[in-house]
């Protein structure tokens, strides 16, 4: 039996252009040391910048920063421990969640860095760039939030009938939002299960729910929001397109993910920007 990898030879990206075709990247090949690899189970795809040009990862020194065009990888931020990057919708700023305490950062490709008056995963930035997060409340609803200069102020709540029936086992584990839609991603122990919730952010209202259950599937990630009126998640084998005010479904492309390891998967959703 083969002995287990560890280290960035453990890691292989894969990308796949417009063209159709795949691009494979041993993370070895970049030189990182392997003393800042993250480990197995954090690090996942990473994220894609939303014009395609920019690949971000996870490290134990920082954001490791790829160029698509070049192949040139540097590492950028604060040299610590980063264990969530997620790139906003300028392509040019990454939110920042540092594993070592509970901050999170704003980070421009400059460097700059500013500190963030919420965790990362509470809060989503809107096209306007107005910040918005929501909170489960004690009698089964949701509670949409902005956040201020630091300071929480509510836009009222919408019941979720989900989360009323089983709100001891399900958590509010992400919020993404897109044109003043809420994207709301539930997940119940033991973590076979997901609901995706779309809601209004400033005037709450109940838009569309999708339950997923993972029994006879393969395994599924949470959405993000391809643009205003289309939901992309990760189930089964590949990428599918939901569009909740529709109730539609589209398959986007399947991925033959390997059955011995573990993969996931990100998008570039604004290639023509």
């Amino acid at each position: 039996m083969p002995e287990p990898v560890d280290g960035w030879a453990s890691e292989t990206l894969l990308l796949h252009g417009i063209d159709g075709r795949w691009r494979v990247l041993p993370m070895d090949e970049l030189g990182l040391d392997d003393a800042i690899w993250p480990g197995h189970d954090t690090y996942g795809a990473g994220s894609l910048s939303p014009d395609g040009r920019w690949w971000a990862g996870r490290s134990r020194a920082g954001v490791v920063l790829l160029d698509l065009g070049t192949g040139r990888g540097e590492i950028v931020g604060a040299r610590r421990w980063v264990s969530e990057v997620q790139w906003r919708d300028d392509s040019r700023s990454l939110v920042v969640a540092l594993g070592d305490r509970p901050r999170t950062e704003l980070l421009d490709l400059s460097g700059r860095r500013s500190t963030l008056s919420f965790r990362s995963g509470e809060a989503s930035a809107a096209d306007d760039g107005r910040w918005w997060s929501g909170r489960a409340t004690d009698d089964g609803r949701w509670e949409s939030i902005e956040w201020l200069d630091g300071t929480q102020v509510s836009h009222g709540a919408v019941e979720l009938p989900e989360l009323r029936r089983s709100q001891s086992e399900q958590q509010l584990v992400g919020v993404e939002v897109a044109g003043g839609r809420g994207l709301l991603t539930l997940q119940r122990s033991p973590y076979r299960t997901l609901d995706l919730v779309v809601v209004g952010v400033s005037t709450p209202e109940l838009l569309a729910h999708l339950h997923l259950n993972a029994r006879n599937r393969r395994a599924f990630r949470d959405g993000e929001w391809l643009d205003p009126e289309t939901v992309l998640l990760q189930w089964g084998p590949g990428l599918v397109a939901w569009r909740p005010l529709e109730g539609t479904f589209a398959r986007v492309m399947d991925v033959d993910l390997p059955r011995d390891g573990f993969a996931s998967l990100d998008v570039a959703t604004d290639l023509a920007r």
